[in-house]
């Protein structure tokens, strides 16, 4: 009885998480399927009677849409694609060298920096950002998808650098030490063993691209106009006296399209990647 009781309880938990996790995202979509009368009929209904792609139309710019919102969305949504894949790609590259050196190189320095490095994911954002605003006028970067790729890599890139770290040490020396007995350089005994690092190093990829792509706090201060990303971009969708709810939602699941593409696809490389790099 007690286990039965554990397993129903154990149901229901899982149940209502999952309803609470996924009644948002279903009642945004059926925000986007709806026309503004409809929209604003009292009271609510999660079910649709006649289902309208107009707030999709207005973002892609098809039929008669707003030109500006069009064309503000496109250059919002390219700029989450270039910031995302440059700093992903910056934070792998900079997350690969230095967590096979983390992994491989053992001295008081190398520990002392690695430290340092993780004391690094514990300084909340907020209270840098007044320096590196200042850093950002003084630099000419401010606004640029430049100085925002520069802003995310310093923020993730401690994140990867231990994910990479914790693999690198669960791969064994064998290979390596091979290559080393045939002449090989430490770089080209790395490039070796990348193969075997593949799950980790895919494993940081998502996780990084994830953290840059749901970002808003960041962009809004340093990249509020040329290189405004899309999370910043639907804010400015809502006005002083009128919200337009249904443009919102469309804009929304624009949003969160890449981020459940990859999850759908990549995660059992998300997930291999983890608990390869958890076990020694």
């Amino acid at each position: 009885m007690c286990k039965r009781k554990r397993l129903c309880a154990v149901i229901i938990t899982s149940v209502l998480i999952i309803i609470y996790s996924i009644l948002p995202v279903g009642w945004m979509i059926r925000t986007s399927l709806l026309d503004k009368s409809e929209l604003l009929k009292s009271p609510a209904r999660f079910l649709i009677k006649e289902i309208s792609i107009d707030n999709y139309k207005q973002m892609l710019g098809v039929g008669e849409a707003n030109i500006l919102t069009s064309r503000n969305f496109k250059t919002a949504f390219f700029n989450s694609v270039k910031e995302a894949l440059l700093s992903t790609l910056l934070i792998i590259v900079i997350a690969v060298l230095a967590g096979y050196v983390f992994a491989r190189v053992k001295t008081r320095i190398t520990q002392i920096l690695f430290v340092l490095l993780l004391v690094t994911m514990v300084l909340p954002a907020y209270s840098v950002m007044l320096p590196l605003y200042r850093i950002m006028i003084g630099l000419n970067l401010l606004d640029t998808v430049t100085g925002v790729v520069l802003i995310y890599v310093s923020a993730f890139m401690p994140l990867a650098i231990w994910i990479m770290r914790s693999f690198f040490e669960s791969v064994p020396t064998g290979i390596e030490e091979s290559a080393w007995i045939d002449g090989s350089s430490r770089i080209k005994a790395m490039l070796l063993i990348l193969p075997l690092a593949m799950p980790g190093i895919i494993a940081a990829a998502i996780i990084s691209f994830l953290s840059v792509w749901s970002q808003y706090a960041i962009p809004l201060v340093f990249a509020s106009s040329d290189a405004q990303p899309l999370t910043v971009f639907l804010t400015t969708l809502s006005g002083k006296s009128s919200v337009n709810f249904g443009l919102i939602s469309a804009g929304g699941m624009f949003t969160i399209l890449p981020p459940v593409i990859i999850v759908i696809f990549l995660n059992r490389f998300l997930v291999s990647g983890l608990t390869k790099g958890a076990v020694k």
